[in-house]
């Protein structure tokens, strides 16, 4: 399912990298206009994403959108060397699925029972 803020956001991502911030600008401000908060007077594609990471937020598509833009900043807790940018695989599903990579094929610098990066990972933040 997908809402109107997320469908205006994905627009307002679109007009941004295409060159057409004023497009972009509209959608932005009417999800802002929508929740009842302020007009930005120029927005920015970090204001974009922000908008986007706030109207999204405990929602997985949040975390794709963060590994490909690294927007907003997120900070690691505690000692943990960076935010993880797959889910783990739980052990149940080691024991039952034979195509679950071993750790030995596992990316360079990767450690622990999962690898906490995807090969095609774009970023890493």
């Amino acid at each position: 399912m997908i809402t109107w803020a997320e469908n205006q956001l994905i627009m307002a991502e679109a007009r941004f990298r295409t060159g057409d911030s004023t497009g972009g600008a509209g959608n932005v401000n009417a999800v802002r206009t929508a929740m009842g908060l302020p007009t930005l007077a120029a927005p920015t594609f970090v204001d974009v994403m922000t908008e986007k990471y706030i109207a999204l937020f405990q929602n997985i598509e949040t975390w794709s959108d963060y590994k490909r833009t690294c927007i907003p900043t997120v900070v690691p807790n505690g000692t943990a060397p960076e935010v993880l940018g797959r889910l783990p695989y739980g052990s149940a599903e080691r024991n039952a699925n034979a195509n679950v990579p071993l750790p030995s094929a596992y990316p360079t610098g990767t450690t622990g029972s999962s690898p906490v990066r995807n090969w095609d990972d774009p970023n890493r933040c």
